[in-house]
């Protein structure tokens, strides 16, 4: 029997390869040597080398390892986060943080602090 699972929200950074980027930025990007073809990029990854077509997306994951990424698929998985969504985030992180130390909002200091 299986269950159903949601995928955890998670930044990435990325960039889209088209045909006018640079080899220097795709390098750039992925902090490596790529090798280059007439009409694609190969970049190494944790799996093995992986070829960059045009179009693709290059995602830097969580764990600071980079893969390639079709289109379709990129649209349908990830959206831009904005500015207020990067500062939601880093806010919940620190909620959660404060709740597994037990130090959740600081009222207990001024509660102590009034009495």
């Amino acid at each position: 029997m299986s269950d159903r699972y949601r995928k955890k929200p998670v930044e990435v950074e990325a960039m889209q390869v088209t045909e006018s980027t640079p080899f220097t930025a795709v390098a750039e990007f992925v902090g490596q040597e790529i090798e280059v073809g007439v009409d694609r990029i190969v970049i190494h990854t944790l799996e093995g080398d992986m070829r960059v077509s045009p179009d693709d997306w290059i995602i830097r994951g969580v764990k600071g390892e980079f893969y390639p990424c079709k289109p379709d698929i990129f649209a349908a998985t990830y959206e831009p986060v904005t500015t207020l969504d990067s500062a939601l985030g880093r806010c919940q992180v620190m909620l959660q943080c404060h709740r597994e130390t037990g130090h959740e909002g600081g009222h207990e200091a001024r509660e102590a602090g009034d009495g």
